[in-house]
């Protein structure tokens, strides 16, 4: 066996959104591919191997191995690129079926639906540019070998958290987007690492931030509120109140009073 990677063709790319996906014969693909899981998440099931794909997740089908698979969530989505090597086991060499990458950046998928836009046109360079796109694809398995070691998926989720705090637009839907992730991962990611789900999290956060802020300025609970990502002043308050008891100004104002 070679010790290189050659694509020989790209034979097909495209982009499918489908509803409780399932494959129940175990069958091989006809070519190997690289897909770029958006939604959902899809359990593969291959002799001796499984593999679970989750939104954000880029991995590689070996195009002659037997598979079987079933889809967890309501609705799935990816990106497929089929592709031919030069030497039918050469693949192998990635250790197929592998996920490349996991959690990938919004820059990938911007980078599939050029691609995908690109074969749509077939303009000249076609051949050229998305076999270069599908190699950088395949080195994402090496790429981020140092950054998975040194920051966890769950890490810069929890510090996206902290640093948007303040933005209302904040919540499980934004981040699932955001990190492409699917809502069921990014609870349990959240669960094991805080002890809390997403939302309970995210306001936990918003009100010690805002009962700090309350403490040491003279800022108006409505502006509070605001700085600290609530929707409105009411809905504020009432989180507030179930959480300490006490109203926000009833807070601020024992405090002054136990301070004086």
């Amino acid at each position: 066996m070679s010790n290189t990677v050659s694509v020989q063709s790209v034979l097909n790319m495209r982009y499918t959104k489908t509803d409780h996906w399932r494959r129940k014969q175990s069958v091989a693909r006809t070519w190997d591919a690289v897909v770029l899981m958006t939604e959902g998440e899809i359990e593969y099931c291959f002799l001796e191997k499984t593999v679970t794909a989750r939104a954000g997740d880029l991995f590689l089908l070996p195009g002659n191995l037997p598979y079987s698979g079933i889809c967890h969530s309501k609705q799935a989505a990816f990106f497929v690129v089929d592709f031919l090597c030069t030497e039918e086991d050469m693949i192998a060499q990635f250790g197929a079926p592998c996920i490349l990458a996991r959690n990938t950046s919004p820059t990938i998928y911007s980078a599939f639906s050029e691609m995908l836009a690109l074969w749509e046109r077939q303009p000249i360079e076609l051949d050229l540019r998305i076999k270069s796109f599908l190699y950088r694809m395949l080195c994402m398995q090496y790429e981020t070998r140092e950054t998975t070691q040194s920051v966890t998926p769950t890490e810069e989720i929890l510090t996206y958290i902290i640093e948007h705090l303040g933005d209302t637009e904040l919540s499980v839907t934004h981040l699932c987007k955001h990190f492409f992730i699917s809502e069921s991962q990014l609870r349990r990611n959240l669960l094991r690492a805080t002890g809390y789900r997403p939302n309970e999290y995210i306001t936990r956060l918003r009100l010690s931030l805002a009962k700090n802020q309350l403490l040491d300025s003279a800022l108006r609970t409505k502006e509070i509120a605001e700085r600290c990502g609530f929707a409105s002043p009411y809905y504020f308050s009432r989180c507030f109140s179930e959480a300490y008891g006490l109203s926000p100004r009833e807070f601020r104002a024992q405090y002054q009073e136990t301070s004086s």
